[in-house]
């Protein structure tokens, strides 16, 4: 792909089974066409990369080139479905759960956004929200390409969110509960808490105060346990959804 000069374009690459997930390019076309930093952008359950548009727009005029994409199943994207019924399907182990694919179609993007001949490979950072915030932990964690990451609106400890009455509830099936052995499959493969204190890159934490699906404690107990360098920022009365503010951190 080249620099745009509309400020963006699409990008395809090729996922698990031959799927494919399609990702909006933004860039500044005005700015230096060499060595830019660069970062992905990852939605939430049931969205599309341009849910991610003002964010891009906004990095793309500080000289970033984004790369948002439509996780499987979302937007311009082929793959199994964005819904709980595929995020607890270990019909094959981890392998068949929605959030496997997931992290690998964004380990997919980075390989093609760091490949683009204007990216600075060596400094891709990665970021999303809700889904895509998880997704954003565990990405970081096992792709060792993320220099830097942060996840908005995301946190460990999913089991006791469950729990405690999060609207994580109604993202899983309805038939489920937290003893279902697929629920507790989901966890042990997926739950950040079981990653963060391996991540080696800085991270930032975004999220607010009154968030309807993760928790304070939650929250609290996945800092706690985050690798150093780590920031927080904590957005007051704010529930689950992007702070304007965050912009700025």
């Amino acid at each position: 792909a080249t620099i745009p000069n509309g400020g963006c374009t699409l990008v395809n690459c090729t996922c698990v089974n031959g799927s494919d997930c399609t990702c909006i390019l933004y860039c500044n076309s005005s700015l230096a066409p060499h060595d830019m930093p660069a970062i992905l952008l990852l939605h939430g359950t049931g969205g599309k990369a341009s849910d991610m548009l003002n964010y891009s727009m906004i990095f793309a005029e500080k000289g970033y080139v984004i790369m948002a994409m439509d996780s499987p199943g979302c937007g311009n994207s082929t793959g199994p479905e964005c819904n709980g019924t595929y995020f607890v399907d270990f019909s094959d182990g981890p392998y068949s759960s929605y959030y496997y694919h997931n992290v690998i179609a964004a380990s997919r993007a980075l390989t093609v956004m760091g490949d683009l001949p204007f990216v600075n490979a060596s400094a891709m950072g990665v970021s999303g929200a809700s889904m895509g915030g998880l997704t954003t932990f565990l990405l970081s964690a096992v792709d060792g390409r993320v220099t830097a990451s942060a996840p908005i609106v995301a946190a460990g400890y999913l089991d006791e969110s469950l729990m405690r009455g999060s609207f994580i509830n109604f993202i899983m099936p309805a038939e489920t509960g937290i003893n279902d052995p697929k629920v507790k499959e989901f966890v042990s493969y997926f739950d950040p808490r079981a990653y963060v204190a391996n991540l080696t890159s800085p991270t930032l934490m975004l999220i607010g105060t009154h968030d309807e699906f993760f928790f304070l404690d939650s929250v609290s107990k996945t800092y706690a346990i985050l690798a150093e360098p780590k920031g927080f920022d904590l957005a007051p009365n704010q529930g689950h959804s992007f702070s304007a503010g965050w912009v700025d951190s």
